[in-house]
């Protein structure tokens, strides 16, 4: 992704998209029981956790949400609070089904595998800076062992995932019915090419911008002096267009530009200078049904995935044998 985009705050994800709440890794006899799911024990200590970390997230990534909700005292209210808290117990019984289910199914998780998926965790995480790891684990009010639990749980959905789902199949007449249907999605509206040089400082810029008058070639100075990514495409980006996600002074001197014509004055940004060439006006354009093909049919696997998960899951629940204490 070229650096100068508009920024976006990146939300690092925690690893069970699925399933945001701790399985049971803790000591149960040290807890008392506040539900059975198929003679499993859920505790107290555990759902009393699964309550604060979904508040938590919720908290995070809903702050506005959160601040709507809460009562004068900065506390979210009961009606919320309490939806929140059948959210972790439900996530919880559902944990439980999918762990029995898969012992059922022969399918073990080795200590190898979770191993692998750790490491490409703090792989992820270490951009972030050196601490990112430990600093997550805090955040998360996750200790290591458990962080563990939540990766052998999602291996074992992943697993539990490609088993039932091992029979889709995704006939031609879909795909193509599809791309009909959705066909102004593959569209690229009309904008103009767009290459540019960027540096750190005005002065170089200026500099820059004097050669170019005298003739220089701009593709070659962008590989010789951007610092972009796109130097070693001579500096070029592709096609620019009001929907395109760059800072906005980039887009407008870049938009307000005629074909070959290159910005008189340095465009100032948050990433430093650039020097702005215009190639040619680009109708808008549409992508043939063979160029997304595979895309569209890796997108309808995966709703159809989805959809089969959804109903297993369901039908593990209306199965189950599940009391919940709490309500006595």
């Amino acid at each position: 992704m070229v650096k100068f985009m508009k920024k976006t705050k990146l939300a690092m994800l925690v690893i069970l998209g699925l399933l945001l709440l701790l399985p049971g890794c803790n000591d149960k006899k040290a807890s008392p029981s506040i539900a059975e799911v198929n003679s499993e024990i859920i505790t107290q200590e555990q759902y009393d956790k699964a309550c604060q970390n979904i508040k938590q997230a919720f908290e995070k990534q809903n702050p506005t949400q959160s601040g709507d909700k809460a009562d004068s005292s900065g506390k979210i209210d009961p009606e919320m609070e309490k939806r929140l808290q059948e959210q972790a117990f439900d996530s919880l019984v559902m944990q439980a089904l999918l762990r029995q289910d898969a012992e059922k199914r022969g399918i073990k998780i080795k200590e190898k595998e979770i191993d692998v998926t750790i490491d490409s965790f703090k792989a992820n995480l270490a951009a972030e800076g050196k601490d990112a790891y430990q600093k997550f684990l805090q955040e998360n009010n996750l200790s290591e062992k458990e962080l563990r639990e939540e990766a052998r749980m999602q291996l074992l959905v992943n697993q539990l995932q490609k088993k039932i789902s091992f029979s889709i199949a995704i006939e031609e007449g879909e795909l193509q019915q599809y791309y009909q249907e959705n066909i102004a999605s593959y569209q690229e509206a009309a904008g103009m090419q767009i290459s540019h040089i960027l540096v750190a400082t005005e002065k170089d810029a200026r500099e820059l911008l004097s050669k170019l008058q005298q003739g220089a070639d701009f593709a070659q100075l962008a590989q010789e002096h951007s610092s972009c990514a796109s130097k070693a495409q001579g500096g070029y980006l592709g096609v620019v267009n009001e929907n395109s996600n760059y800072v906005p002074e980039f887009k407008t001197a870049a938009l307000k530009l005629k074909a070959g014509e290159i910005t008189q004055e340095p465009v100032k940004s948050d990433f430093g200078y650039h020097i702005i060439k215009a190639g040619q006006l680009q109708p808008t354009t549409t992508k043939s049904f063979d160029e997304v093909k595979n895309q569209i049919r890796m997108q309808l696997e995966k709703e159809k995935e989805n959809t089969l998960f959804s109903q297993y899951m369901e039908d593990l629940r209306q199965q189950a044998q599940i009391k919940d204490h709490r309500k006595s």
